[in-house]
């Protein structure tokens, strides 16, 4: 009888099985990644042995689907795990969105009557949210909605920015490239002049809507610039008049891809006549 030597199988990890089968034949160290391959090996060893191994021959075939088992499950648990990344992936913008809301919630939101009241009040911080009902009064149409920012590059214009101590600024949330220049500080009432509101209202929006008034708006020189849109509020044209010895055309000057409804321009002398 051929001397008998120990086989040891491999494991899919390549590691060797902790179980050892004594065959008599001159043979080691069989793959068994691969079941099929490994049932040919068995099923091709020409050998001399007695029952006991030819009985431990039997159990390792009966193993083989088990081994193929482990590997199939392997594949699996790589295949979940691909699956599980995948959707921690998905999750990511979700958990930001969540965590957004959180911050936004921790934030807080102050009412105010009028632009001074919110300019005076000391409790404002950095990302609080502050609300006016009016610019000089609540109601006059001048309402508006501010993000509270912190920086050196804010400057007070009336609109855009209100500084409110410090290098503490209400910031102007402007809604669809749209503002009015009650927002601004414009008051209408044919006595104050509103020149710096059209003009920083206009600087700061595409399309810059002008709020019915009983009297007039009272400018001077002021500039509509390109692509720009003025809008008046009113089922009537919205009266504004311009002083004619600032500017002789008493017009006010209109860029390129610029435009204005619903607006009636008068100079100061025919609106007195």
């Amino acid at each position: 009888m051929d001397k008998i030597k120990a086989l040891k199988v491999k494991e899919p990890d390549g590691s060797l099985s902790e179980n050892t089968y004594f065959i008599g034949i001159d043979a080691t160290n069989v793959d068994m990644t691969n079941g099929e391959n490994v049932q040919d090996t068995i099923g091709n060893i020409d050998f001399k042995a007695d029952g006991s191994v030819k009985k431990q021959l039997e159990d390792l075939r009966k193993n083989i689907p088990n081994l193929e088992n482990v590997e199939n499950l392997s594949k699996k648990i790589d295949n979940n795990t691909k699956a599980i990344t995948n959707i921690e992936g998905s999750l990511t913008p979700m958990r930001n969105d969540i965590d957004q809301l959180q911050k936004d919630m921790s934030k807080k939101v102050y009412y105010y009557n009028t632009v001074a009241e919110m300019k005076s009040d000391a409790q404002l911080k950095e990302g609080d949210m502050a609300i006016t009902l009016g610019y000089y009064s609540a109601n006059d149409g001048g309402g508006a909605e501010y993000k509270i920012v912190s920086g050196n590059k804010y400057t007070d214009d009336g609109g855009s920015y209100h500084k409110i101590k410090d290098e503490l600024f209400a910031e102007l949330i402007i809604k669809n490239d749209t503002v009015n220049v009650k927002q601004f500080g414009a008051k209408g009432d044919n006595q104050t002049f509103d020149t710096d509101a059209f003009l920083n209202a206009i600087k700061s929006a595409k399309i810059i809507e002008i709020p019915e008034v009983e009297d007039a708006y009272l400018v001077g020189v002021f500039a509509i610039r390109e692509n720009k849109k003025v809008i008046g509020l009113s089922q009537n044209k919205v009266k504004i008049n311009q002083l004619r010895g600032e500017n002789p055309l008493g017009m006010a000057a209109i860029f390129a891809n610029s435009s204005v409804e619903n607006i009636y321009l008068n100079s100061l002398d025919e609106s007195k006549q």
